[in-house]
C-alpha cells in the first residue's frame, strides 16, 4: 500500500454510534456528524423485534415532567396503552423499572428500542424546561426528547388541558424541532375520548 492510500472503512452495522463517559453520560452520534450529549442513551436503530422485547426495551416510551397535579393523568395515559398494547410494550419510568436496576441503563434500552416517544406537555412545562439549567443534575426530559429527535422516532406531543406546543424559538437548539410535530390534546372536559384518540394514534404508528 502506498503511504498516499488508505485502507477502506468497514461498514458500520448500525446508523449511530456511542460514547461512554466517566459521569455516566453518553454522547450519541451519527456518522460524527452533530450528535445529542446526555445521561445513558445508547445507539440502535428505530423499532423493535423479538430480541428487543426480550431484553426489556418497549415500543412507546412516555415522556413526562413528574408534578402532583398532572401524574393521574400520566397514570391514565399509560393504564390505557398498556391495555391496548400490553405491558411490555410501554414504557413509564416509575412503572416500568424495578427496584435494584440502574436507571440510565433502561432508558437506554426502551428509549433505542422505541418506535414512538410521548411527549406529555403540561401547562407550566416550558417554564420549568427554562428553569432547569439552573438546577444540578440532568434535565431527563429535555435529553429524551432531543435523543428521540436525533434518532428519527415517532414523536407526538401530547397536550394536557391548557398546555400548548412552545414555539421553536423559545426551545433550545437540541429539542427545536418538536413544534413541527402534529399534536393530540387530552382535555378533561373530554379525557375519555382524547385517550382513545391516543391509543388509536399510538397504534397505528405501531401497526396495530
Amino acid at each position: 500500500m502506498f503511504p498516499s492510500q488508505t485502507p477502506p472503512r468497514r461498514p458500520r452495522p448500525a446508523r449511530w454510534q456511542t460514547g461512554i463517559h466517566n459521569d455516566n453520560s453518553i454522547t450519541i452520534g451519527r456518522d460524527n456528524n452533530g450528535s445529542v450529549t446526555g445521561g445513558s442513551i445508547g445507539s440502535g436503530p428505530a423499532g423493535q423485534s423479538a430480541p428487543d422485547r426480550a431484553a426489556g426495551r418497549s415500543a412507546v416510551f412516555i415522556n413526562y415532567r413528574r408534578g402532583r397535579w398532572h401524574e393521574a393523568t400520566i397514570t391514565l395515559i399509560y393504564r390505557e396503552l398498556v391495555h391496548r398494547l400490553g405491558a411490555d410494550r410501554v414504557f413509564r419510568d416509575v412503572s416500568t423499572l424495578q427496584p435494584g436496576e440502574r436507571y440510565p441503563d433502561h432508558l437506554r434500552l426502551h428509549l433505542t428500542g422505541s418506535r414512538v416517544l410521548l411527549a406529555v406537555i403540561h401547562s407550566g412545562w416550558l417554564d420549568e424546561l427554562r428553569r432547569r439549567p439552573a438546577l444540578p443534575g440532568r434535565d431527563w426530559v429535555r435529553f429524551e426528547i432531543g435523543a428521540a429527535l436525533e434518532m428519527g422516532k415517532v414523536l407526538v406531543p401530547v397536550l394536557l388541558d391548557g398546555a400548548s406546543v412552545p414555539a421553536e424559538h423559545e426551545l433550545p437548539d437540541d429539542i427545536r424541532d418538536l413544534p413541527h410535530y402534529t399534536a393530540c390534546r387530552l382535555r378533561d372536559s373530554d379525557l375519555d375520548r382524547d385517550l382513545a384518540a391516543l391509543v388509536d394514534t399510538v397504534a397505528g404508528h405501531l401497526g396495530r
